[in-house]
């Protein structure tokens, strides 16, 4: 059995954000799987995931990632075109794909589960060959645990959606941390259900932004040494 199943998806939907906003996400849901030729997904089994850190996959909604691409499209600040995004536990690929779409410079899908590995590989093919008349996609899927990825020098921003428990959540922001002052740049955080939200700031990250209580936007600046050092 599905750990997530559309029933409850549905219900737990309404309950939340009301009859015409669920409808709104339901559509999305419907209309950008099919749009992308998008393999269906509504959660892994469990079992899958019981003996980790890592959380049973379910995908952030179309509609929640298209509203957080175009606020980060209106940011004078931010620039999409510069951006080199790594989206940890990105399951099957859905902010890899909304990423892109939106100009995002390149994107580093990084998933554990190989099953939602190879989804997610088939999955931005298939956005790939859709763009026939585009500029091709620049993309790259790593079947590791996330604590052991080594970030890319080129990294500036990073997704995720409620991956993993606090252990490994605390780990990962180390290593961005440590990142961004190896390489003397800011990173972005984009955190979907924030709800391990204050380890970020007890790790010195601010937050820039949000949407409601679903999304934060973190930053992590660099420490610059003083003149004295």
């Amino acid at each position: 059995m599905l750990n997530i199943s559309i029933y409850k998806i549905v219900l737990s939907s309404i309950k939340n954000r009301g009859l015409i906003s669920s409808f709104n996400m339901i559509f999305g849901e419907v209309y950008y799987n099919l749009k992308y030729g998008f393999i269906f997904d509504y959660g892994v089994e469990a079992s899958k995931f019981k003996e980790s850190d890592y959380y049973s996959y379910q995908g952030t909604s179309w509609v929640t990632l298209r509203n957080i691409f175009k606020v980060l499209s209106a940011d004078g600040d931010f620039n999409l075109t510069k951006a080199v995004m790594i989206d940890y536990g990105c399951g099957k690929g859905r902010a890899m794909i909304v990423a892109l779409e939106h100009g995002v410079s390149q994107v580093i899908g990084v998933e554990y589960d190989k099953n939602l590995y190879n989804d997610c590989c088939k999955n931005l093919y298939r956005f790939s060959n859709l763009r026939r008349n585009k500029k091709k996609p620049n993309y790259e899927c790593k079947h590791i645990d996330a604590k052991d990825y080594a970030i890319p020098n080129s990294c500036n921003t990073v997704f995720m959606y409620n991956p993993f428990g606090r252990e490994t959540m605390n780990e990962i922001i180390i290593n961005i941390k440590e990142f961004s002052n190896k390489e003397k740049k800011n990173i972005l955080v984009i955190y979907v259900n924030p709800v391990f939200g204050a380890i970020f700031i007890e790790n010195s990250f601010s937050v820039v932004g949000n949407i409601a209580n679903d999304v934060f936007f973190y930053e992590y600046k660099f420490e610059r040494l003083s003149d004295a050092d």
